[in-house]
């Protein structure tokens, strides 16, 4: 069952609901339906901290509306900010996908190519529905791919529904201009940070997804109690409470092998009538009698499994790398992510990255100079 528990807890596998979200299910699913049935054009902005479900409660609404046989057929299509090199492949994304893939362009062209296919009314056009991820990331100086994302849906044409999502509360404001905001129109949905009880729902839910029942054969009952509670003294984290859970599965998976193992040892190196030949060797002896003395195997992820395990994890993680770093060691970790993702391949060079790191740190040092030029 360990086994079983563990991969259903990993945060990559699909759960059959999301619970504790059921008001924003119904929200989303109202406007994406309407939006739909009556072939109109519009804008959600969905924003909290991550974490809180918001990328996975769009998705399940859209698998339940493309199974509805009374919601007309429709386009799914997710860009997300984190995963392309520049805000602009947007352009190149969507066009690819409302003219069938047969056209790849490059964004600029794809933009010129997007403007006319929204602008004039085709016959037995369907609706697209566009989620943008991880939308702080599709913001630019001039601001040109959100104007446009937001400003195609309200096209008399254009049968286009963006969903946009963003870990900021106040990114319109902060950061779009008027005429942006005046786009988006008042469409929000905020996801709050999970309370302790919701968490303990989804692992729950997630260790009885298929009917299996594990909750009662991998963790005892106030195990997840106290994993959930833990992770929502801190950012009420889903994902968070999910990949704890998952250890402490894993951890009290080994120890039960490692359990099981010594005591076969024991079992077989045991004088027997026939052969009443003593154990190889002191060392041995003793090894023996100390596995002997352990107590007998819970079978259960207790409460100090979950309590160790969340120590573990938090004192001696990568977070807990991270968190010891320097100021200018953070700042270079920064620089590199940054490169990586802009350029979306693994290996970038060190010049890109120290211009980078440099005019980050720059704020900090009043007494360095900008870099002059930026490397081509």
């Amino acid at each position: 069952p360990f086994s079983q528990a563990q991969a259903l807890l990993h945060v990559s596998a699909t759960p059959e609901f999301l619970p504790c979200r059921e008001k924003q299910r119904e929200e989303i699913s109202g406007i994406l339906g309407d939006g739909i049935i009556s072939g109109s054009g519009t804008c959600l902005y969905i924003h909290g901290v991550p974490g809180t479900g918001k990328t996975a409660t769009v998705h399940s609404v859209v698998r339940e509306l493309q199974k509805d046989p009374d919601i007309p057929p429709f386009q799914f299509l997710e860009i997300n900010g984190m995963k392309i090199a520049e805000p602009s492949t947007a352009f190149s994304i969507l066009w690819e996908a409302v003219s069938g893939g047969k056209k790849a362009a490059s964004p600029r062209v794809a933009l010129g190519e997007l403007e006319r296919w929204f602008a004039e009314p085709r016959v037995g056009r369907g609706t697209t529905v566009v989620l943008v991820d991880e939308l702080d990331q599709m913001i630019t100086k001039k601001q040109d791919v959100v104007y446009n994302f937001f400003n195609w849906p309200h096209m008399p044409h254009s049968k286009l529904i963006v969903i946009a999502v963003a870990n900021t509360m106040d990114l319109p404001e902060r950061e779009l201009s008027g005429k942006i905001r005046s786009r988006l129109g008042s469409n929000r949905l905020v996801f709050t940070p999970y309370k302790w009880d919701e968490l303990s729902t989804i692992i729950l839910s997630r260790l009885d997804q298929g009917g299996k029942g594990l909750k009662d054969k991998v963790f005892a009952t106030k195990a997840v109690e106290v994993i959930a509670k833990k992770v929502a003294a801190g950012a009420g984290d889903a994902r968070r409470a999910l990949d704890v859970a998952r250890c402490v599965a894993r951890w009290r998976s080994s120890f039960e092998g490692f359990l099981s193992f010594w005591r076969r040892r024991r079992r077989s190196s045991a004088p027997s009538r026939a052969d009443p030949t003593p154990p190889r060797s002191t060392e041995h002896r003793r090894t023996v009698e100390k596995v002997s003395q352990l107590p007998p195997p819970t079978r259960l992820c207790t409460i100090s499994d979950a309590s160790a395990t969340y120590r573990e994890m938090t004192d001696y993680g990568s977070n807990a790398f991270l968190k010891g770093l320097s100021l200018q060691e953070k700042v270079l970790m920064l620089s590199l992510g940054q490169v990586v993702r802009r350029r979306g391949v693994g290996e970038v060079e060190v010049d890109e990255v120290c211009f980078l790191f440099c005019s980050l740190l720059l704020p900090f040092l009043g007494s360095f100079s900008r870099p002059r030029a930026e490397p081509s």
